[in-house]
This record gives structure tokens, C-alpha cells and sequence, in this order.
């Protein structure tokens, strides 16, 4: 398999992921004492029609857009990072 195709879907994986995690964290921030921790989010949720879902969708579109300057193995660790977030949200969300 070619990197550019490795890349591509290291990247959806990063996009599902991302989606994930907005619908984990969306779940999460009904519960009192509970509050997003990145700004950027946090203004976007306030201040965007579709919250913060616009901004994982933006930021996953210029990525595939980059795709061909960006290398499997960062692609990789994009996703894993945005994996390592999900499973996160999903343990604030089992503790609470």
C-alpha cells in the first residue's frame, strides 16, 4: 500500500475518532462541575452553529486537503493522539 494511501486513511481514522470524541465530550459537559478544558472549543461552542463540531470537521478536511505533505507515520500519531483523548471522555464519563 502506497504512504499517500496509508496517510488517507490514518487520517478518517483521526476524522472518526475526532467525531468520537465531540459526541464523548458533548455527553460529558451535561454534568455539573464539568467543563471544556480547550478554549478554542469552548468559544467555538458559544459562538459557531454546530459548536465544536464545525471545528473537528474543518480541521479534519484540512488535513485530508494536506494529505500529500503529511507522512503515515504522523498521520499515525494524529490518530492515536485523538484515540488516546476518546478513551479519556469515555473514562471521565464511566467515573462520574
Amino acid at each position: 500500500m502506497s504512504e499517500r494511501r496509508q496517510s488517507v486513511l490514518w487520517l478518517l481514522f483521526f476524522t472518526v475518532a475526532s467525531l468520537c470524541d465531540g459526541l464523548l465530550t458533548e455527553h460529558v459537559l451535561r454534568f455539573p462541575f464539568v467543563v471544556e478544558a480547550n478554549p478554542l472549543l469552548v468559544w467555538s461552542w458559544q459562538n459557531l452553529p454546530g459548536g465544536m463540531f464545525a471545528v473537528k470537521i474543518f480541521v479534519s478536511l484540512v488535513l485530508l486537503v494536506c494529505v500529500a505533505k503529511i507522512r503515515a507515520p504522523v498521520a499515525a500519531s494524529l490518530a492515536f493522539g485523538m484515540l488516546a483523548v476518546c478513551v479519556w471522555n469515555a473514562a471521565v464519563l464511566s467515573a462520574i
